[in-house]
């Protein structure tokens, strides 16, 4: 991957002569970068009214006539905000399905009421635990084909415990990702360092080894390219460094099941880009699934 470097330039200012002597030409100021407004965090504890979750006001109808589709648990951190609305969410404990962004999406539209300390309203650091049961409906789209969609079956159920290694103080990170914001958000590898940290890994998924039709064995390192967004979730992942057409898909597939936690810039999450090593080993005899 090519890395990039911002290049700052300076502007130079032409001075004109009068009379022989050069008068004094004020140089411009530069705008004062704006300041990343860091707010208070406290933890659920005495003296502190924790934030109360209000249930949705329309819950979902239970599907009756759908297949079984994923079911499991995400649990979350996130700070609700003075406001009541959760803030810098992430996974503390993802699923690997697709039951991951959903709960993302849940706890994003979720409405609070607010922690307070002394009546007042403030920032609480929580953890909310989500259990969702999804299935499968088929259909036929406008064009005649069938189609498949996952759907929510009930309402999920949502609890809020107490959170772990609560921050003190962040930066709220914007509550809508536009690809705007992302491409001028994105931080580099080897810009790491100082107050940045680098995603760490939560959750992997192993990649699928697919032999090939002639026999041969192939073994190596499939390099993928991702961005990690402000929520741990891999977004636009590219291969890199190609082992395989079949390898490759399958590397893909796997870092698509990948869950971080996401890169930290003055204490603010934001999205990052890195690259990880899909590494195929060749199985023994026996070693190949049933359904090879």
């Amino acid at each position: 991957m090519r890395s990039s470097a911002l290049i700052a330039l300076s502007v130079m200012l032409a001075t004109a002569h009068s009379g022989g002597q050069q008068p004094n030409v004020p140089q411009p100021s530069q705008p004062a970068p704006t300041p990343r407004e860091r707010v208070l965090v406290y933890a659920p504890s005495k003296g502190i009214v924790a934030p109360r979750l209000i249930p949705s006001a329309a819950p979902l109808a239970r599907l009756r006539q759908c297949e079984s589709g994923w079911n499991g648990e995400v649990v979350l951190s996130l700070l609700v905000d003075t406001a009541g609305v959760a803030r810098n969410i992430m996974f503390q404990r993802p699923s690997g399905s697709v039951l991951d962004p959903y709960a993302l999406v849940v706890a994003s539209e979720d409405q609070f009421q607010p922690g307070t300390l002394n009546g007042n309203p403030v920032v609480v650091a929580e953890s909310l635990q989500i259990k969702i049961d999804t299935c499968i409906l088929t259909g036929m789209n406008a064009a005649g084909k069938t189609i498949t969609q996952l759907a929510v079956k009930s309402s999920s159920h949502q609890k809020l415990k107490k959170p772990k290694n609560p921050p003190q103080q962040v930066v709220f990170a914007p509550l809508k990702d536009s690809s705007k914001v992302l491409s001028r958000k994105v931080a580099r590898p080897e810009y790491f360092g100082g107050a940045k940290s680098a995603p760490v890994l939560l959750y992997s998924a192993p990649a699928r080894y697919t032999p090939q039709r002639d026999g041969t064995e192939i073994g190596g390192v499939c390099k993928i390219s991702l961005v990690v967004d402000a929520h741990g979730m891999p977004q636009n992942p590219r291969v890199l460094k190609s082992l395989n057409p079949a390898m490759d898909i399958s590397a893909l597939d796997a870092v698509n099941q990948y869950r971080f936690f996401p890169a930290i810039e003055d204490e603010e999450p934001v999205p990052a880009a890195i690259v990880v090593d899909v590494t195929f080993t060749p199985p023994g005899p026996g070693d190949y699934d049933e359904d090879y």
